[in-house]
């Protein structure tokens, strides 16, 4: 079950009508494509860790 507002529930529904919304899982899977196909350049930060960033999308 999903907790969300009226205004929310409304642009869920709109964006699924409109097939913008994608599934979260192909979300994580094209978020985890771009990151490994073009990695973030942190100015000599410790790299990324895919799986980190897919871990907090999931609790989104």
């Amino acid at each position: 079950m999903q907790h969300r507002s009226i205004a929310q529930q409304a642009v869920a529904i709109l964006a699924r009508g409109l097939n913008l919304e994608p599934d979260p899982k192909s979300r994580r899977a094209a978020l985890l494509a771009q990151i490994t196909t073009e990695p973030i350049k942190l100015n000599g930060a410790v790299s990324v860790d895919p799986a980190r960033i897919i871990r907090e999308d999931r609790e989104r």
